[in-house]
Parts: C-alpha cells; structure tokens; sequence
C-alpha cells in the first residue's frame, strides 16, 4: 500500500505539464540544506532478519525476523548543479524508531523458544543524482549504511536466555522526489532498500562470559518516507509554471 501510494505521487509529479522553454534550472538547489523526516519500515518473506545458530548445545537454526514499525529523524546534505538541469550531491541522515518482531515457538528439537529482535537505530551516507522538471527533483540514491540490531533468545525457561547488541554496516539504494514549496522549503518523499550484514556473539544471561556465535546476522528492510528540507542562503523563490 505505501508504495503504491509513494509511486502514484511520482507518476503526478511526472505527468504535469512541462514547457521546456520555462523549465526551472538549478540554482534554486544548489547549497547545504538539513531537514526532518518520518516513514515506516518492513521485511517481507524475502527479506528477513535471519539469525543462523551453529548447532551448538542441542540448539538447531532458528527462524528470522520480519521486522516492521515507525521512525523519524533528520537528514543534511549538499547539493551542486551539474549543466541546466542536473543536480548531484551528498546527504546522511539518522533515524530512530520503533521496529522489531518476536515469537514464540516450539522447534525441531521441542525446545519452547521465546526470540525478539529489534533495530534501536540506522541511518546512511549516500551520494544522490536527479533531474529538475519544473519545481521537482527527481533522484536516485545509494551509499552506505548502519545501524544497531539487539536481539534475544530464551530456551525453555527464562534463565536459559542469550542476546546480543551489534552494531552492522552494509549498503543502501533508494529513489525519491523533492518538491520546492515556498522559499527555500522543499518536501520530499523516498524510498529506501537497506541490507545490513554483521556476525554476532550471544551472551548467556545466567552466564554473562560464556555466550556462542552465530555465522550471520542478516537484516534487509524496504522504507517509505516523508519530510521537509530547509535550504541555507538567501530566499530563492519557486520558478512559475507556465
């Protein structure tokens, strides 16, 4: 559903109409800017946070995670003109939010397994390049990305239970587009596809030095997301349609 809504957004910004005498250049996106921003976060059945046991003390792999939940935070960048209608630049931002899964099942052994996984924090560094039509920019976007995943097991009874906080790197790709909607305030809407990789050590809660590995913690999440930007320097007013 909110990718339908966020691509339907595109295809109107797409289809109004454009003469190309008028066309808005680039200067007013060219400078810093830093905004806020809010979206929401899922893994579908493809996509999970997967965490592989060794089989150790009788415990054989269990499932993955599909996390889902809300987050909010900030973004600042730069952009730079590149011809008349070419824009390219630089933007990190920083989100926390509230996305986790659990369950609790019986798996292949019978153990009763209580698990919880959440992502406390993320965020990215990532270069972007677009094309201005009228007052919109539209872009594309890739870079790195981070974030911090903590998550739980407990077998048979609480005092049986493991956990780990990492901390994991990985990549993102994404698309958005970015509307002026007064002096030097734009809005923006964008999609994210982040993949975080990292190995993990689970620590026994009744055992704090005796924990066991993992061979992957896996975590790949799609974002929508919604938010202004403010741009820095001397009001620049939205070109007219004409």
């Amino acid at each position: 559903m909110l990718r339908s809504v966020f691509f339907t957004v595109a295809a109107l910004v797409l289809l109004k109409p454009v003469n190309a005498a008028a066309q808005d250049t680039t200067a007013p996106w060219t400078g810093f800017y830093a905004g806020i921003n809010g979206g929401y976060a899922w893994s579908g059945d493809t996509s999970v946070s997967r965490l592989e046991f060794f089989p150790i003390a009788g415990f054989l792999n269990e499932p993955g995670f599909e996390m889902e939940g809300a987050f909010g935070g900030g973004q600042i960048g730069y952009n730079f003109a590149l011809g008349s209608q070419i824009v390219l630049g630089i933007e990190a931002d920083f989100q926390g939010g509230d996305i986790d899964d659990g369950y609790h099942i019986t798996d292949a052994l019978l153990n009763d397994v209580v698990a919880q996984s959440s992502l406390n924090w993320f965020g990215t560094v990532r270069a972007r390049a677009g094309i201005v039509v009228n007052r919109t920019l539209i872009y594309a976007t890739g870079g790195l990305a981070y974030g911090e995943i903590e998550s739980s097991f407990a077998f048979n009874n609480p005092l049986n239970s493991f956990s780990a906080t990492t901390q994991e790197t990985g990549y993102v790709l994404g698309g958005g587009l970015e509307t002026q909607i007064a002096p030097n305030w734009s809005f923006k809407a964008e999609y994210q596809h982040i993949n975080l990789d990292a190995d993990a050590r689970f620590n026994s809660a009744a055992n704090p030095g005796t924990g066991f590995d993992i061979d992957k913690l896996k975590t790949q999440l799609d974002t929508v997301r919604v938010g202004v930007n403010y741009k820095f320097g001397a009001d620049r007013e939205p070109a007219p349609l004409k």
